[in-house]
């Protein structure tokens, strides 16, 4: 089931200008290695063929294929993070009328952002735009060249760059807005105990084997269970952690390093290795545990708190993004009460928007 908060873009997500970042469905964090974005509407079809479904005064439209595209984003990123949580074949429901409503909602106040943006006189040359695609080409899926991410999304150069040179323009006006935006010494610490008080800032030193698996296919599942499970008995009859992970891991990052990692805090978005590594005593090997990527082998080695200093940094970056986001949340608002905006999609079902309260419920959400 969709959570509602996922329908919603604000000014900040990744759908900036009502149209998609260069890499928006490789965003979410999670993804499986070599996955490819869900196909999408081509930004042709959406100025030649599709309809209208709102105006945003004299000059800005949305039409119903950039609904479809924002969409298609979303259910890709939901179908990543269902897989993360161990889901080998999720299901991801259509959107209701509602949510689509909500969606289109954000949609309109991010192309308000735009329009305040383009008159706020500050410029983004064709360098900016360059090397901006040439920083994110590096997060394409491992052998799949820029070609083809245009040829798999329906995209040419050019649109792309529009998309990217929108986005740069929407967050340097952004922070140019919201500058003066801070977080208060007291309401830092505050927040700070609340968070150290539900153990948000815990972390593990633990070393990992993985057997990786792909894919629904129960025949590499279960081979993939013989070699975890091979691998578990080798260390549990004596053998040494770091040279099990050696010779089996399959964990790139670690397997030539004895399979270590140190200071992990929890990760809401990997629940089935959260929960091992801080369920399991000190000093343990757990069971092994299956995931969207394969299967795990932990040994837990200590497990502590992030240092405050580190930990309150963060907790600050959170909570300045949380501010700002209140503060151009306002900005848009007030704009948007001037502005001629027409809505002609059909809006059965809809419920209206329940406003975002103040940072520190953000807050909440965020961690």
């Amino acid at each position: 089931m969709f959570q509602r908060r996922a329908w919603r873009v604000f000014v900040f997500g990744i759908l900036t200008a009502g149209a998609l970042g260069l890499y928006a469905s490789y965003a979410a964090e999670g993804q499986a290695p070599g996955e490819t974005p869900a196909p999408v509407p081509a930004p042709e079809a959406a100025k030649e063929d599709s309809p209208v479904i709102a105006k945003i005064g004299d000059s800005e439209v949305i039409t119903k294929a950039e609904l479809d595209r924002s969409i298609a984003a979303i259910r890709q990123n939901q179908m990543i993070q269902a897989r993360a949580r161990g889901m080998a074949a999720p299901t991801i429901p259509e959107p209701t009328q509602a949510q689509k409503m909500q969606l289109l909602d954000d949609m309109i106040s991010t192309r308000v952002m735009y329009l305040l943006a383009k008159q706020s006189g500050i410029v983004i040359s064709d360098e900016d735009v360059n090397a901006d695609i040439e920083q994110n080409k590096a997060r394409l899926p491992q052998g799949m060249t820029f070609e083809d991410y245009l040829t798999k999304q329906g995209l040419n150069l050019d649109t792309v760059k529009e998309n990217v040179r929108r986005r740069i323009l929407l967050q340097r006006y952004t922070d140019q807005q919201t500058k003066d935006v801070t977080v208060p010494d007291q309401e830092l610490a505050d927040e700070y105990k609340r968070a150290s008080e539900r153990g948000v800032f815990d972390a593990v030193d633990f070393q990992h084997i993985l057997i990786r698996v792909e894919g629904t296919d129960d025949a590499a599942w279960a081979k993939g269970k013989e070699a975890i499970d091979a691998a578990y008995k080798r260390i549990k009859d004596g053998e040494d952690f770091a040279k099990v992970a050696a010779e089996v891991s399959q964990d790139a990052e670690t397997k030539d390093k004895g399979g270590v990692y140190t200071g992990v805090p929890h990760n809401p978005r990997r629940p089935e290795l959260d929960k091992v590594l801080f369920s399991t005593k000190v000093g343990e090997v757990a069971e092994p545990f299956k995931s969207a990527s394969g299967w795990h082998l932990v040994k837990v080695n200590a497990r502590g708190a992030i240092a405050q200093e580190k930990a309150s940094e963060n907790l600050k970056m959170i909570m300045l993004r949380a501010k700002k986001q209140e503060a151009m949340k306002k900005i848009v608002d007030e704009a948007r009460s001037k502005m001629n905006i027409q809505i002609t999609m059909p809006a059965e079902g809809a419920a209206p928007a329940t406003p975002e309260s103040d940072a520190g419920k953000l807050l909440d959400k965020a961690i």
